[in-house]
This record gives structure tokens, sequence and C-alpha cells, in this order.
């Protein structure tokens, strides 16, 4: 009996190889080690070759590896993934990385989430983290509630309502800021 032809890039028999590339979607072919790291982290299967790229391409941030990076944190399968990818971000400057940390806290892996709340409380921009965290404070996950309160407290953003963010949502992110009018009830105390 005769062996199949092979193909040589692959060493696979032909219709094996021909068939590989029927399921597996072509690469780009990359220029220089950033994109290198992109199509790696874009489209290799092995999930540890991902963490891997993701990892390695923090030294290009801020920069152009943040695009692949935010996508990677916002939508790849594996939670690793999803958890190189945002802790790589941190020193990102685009805007939507905000975002991007505050959905993280609402992800069901808790590493993720403690790579959103990393890179919330380390961003530069301190007011954009505090109104991301503000409206995570209206989900109607508790949890949710309770870790961006946690972090907003952390952040020192003022006074915050612990029993209305502990049972519900309180539609106002934290206490407003204390008011000269006094209670009509003449009640002073707080609770």
């Amino acid at each position: 009996m005769l062996a199949p032809p092979v193909e040589p890039a692959t060493g696979l028999p032909a219709p094996l190889a021909a068939s590989r590339q029927a399921i597996v979607p072509a690469q780009p072919v990359a220029t220089n080690e950033v994109e290198r790291q992109l199509v790696l982290l874009a489209y290799d299967i092995d999930e540890e070759l991902r963490v891997t790229a993701a990892e390695d391409l923090a030294a290009w941030v801020p920069g152009e590896a943040e695009a692949g990076l935010a996508q990677a944190a916002a939508a790849d399968e594996s939670p690793r993934v999803r958890e190189a990818a945002l802790r790589s971000l941190e020193g990102a400057l685009a805007t939507d990385v905000v975002a991007l940390f505050a959905e993280a806290l609402t992800d069901p892996d808790l590493w993720v989430q403690d790579a959103g709340e990393t890179g919330l409380y380390r961003n530069d921009d301190r007011d954009r983290s505090k109104n991301a965290l503000a409206l995570l404070c209206l989900s109607e996950a508790r949890d949710v509630r309770l870790r961006a309160a946690e972090l907003l407290d952390e952040m020192d953003a003022g006074e915050l309502p612990w029993d209305e963010l502990y049972d519900g949502p309180t539609g106002l992110p934290w206490a407003p800021p204390p008011s000269d009018e006094t209670d009509p009830s003449g009640d002073t105390d707080d609770h």
C-alpha cells in the first residue's frame, strides 16, 4: 500500500493538511515583534501562547499594542487571556480602557475581576475611574455594587450609602455633599 503524499510545510498527509487549513483561519503575516505578538494573541488556538503574548505586549503599552489587548480583554473566551490582557493595559492611555476595567468587575471570573479592579485603581485618570465605579454602584448584582463601592471608598470618593448599596441600587453612586438645610423632622442623626 502506498503512503499518502505529505505536505512539506506541515509534515501532515496532504488531505489532513488541507482540512486543517479549512478549520484554522489564515493568520496575517507579522512584520515586527509587536505584530507577531498581536497575531498570536488574536489567532492562536493555544491558550498559554495567548496569555504569554498578552503579557509580552505590556512592554508596548501605551502604544500600538493597546487595540489588540483591548480586544482580547473584552472578548477572548479564556479568562486567563482576558486577565493577562487587562493587566497589560494598566499603563494604557486610551480613554476607553477605563470602561474595560469597569466591565471586568462584572466578569464571572474572580481573577478577571481583580485585574479590572487593579486597573481602575492604578489608572491615571482617577475621575474617569470614579465615574465608572459610580455607575457600577447602580448594578443589579449586589457583589458588583459592593466591589465598586469598596474600590470607591479606597479611592477616597466621599461618603458612601453602605446600607443602600448592600440592599439594592440606590440611584445615587455616593451620598450627596452635606447641605445647610435642616431636616424637617428636626432629626440631626444621619441613621
